[in-house]
């Protein structure tokens, strides 16, 4: 099992799934990966996704929440 495969799991259970995106990876291969294999729900760049993560309880949300990133 990978780390891409365990993602898979968490989003199918109803975990919010968030990954790097490409342009701000060092390296995009797990990213990649989980991607693939349709664990993700949102692609951001590494300096959006404290936001996201922040915001999600706030709104009740704990899946695919419609945030808005400023």
């Amino acid at each position: 099992m990978t780390g891409a495969h365990d993602m898979k799991e968490m989003h199918d259970a109803g975990a919010l799934t968030i990954t790097q995106d490409e342009t701000s990876c060092v390296v995009y291969g797990m990213p990649k990966e989980a991607f693939k294999f349709g664990g993700v729900d949102s692609i951001l760049p590494l300096s959006a996704i404290p936001q996201l993560i922040t915001q999600a309880p706030t709104r009740g949300c704990l899946k695919r929440p419609e945030l808005e990133l400023t």
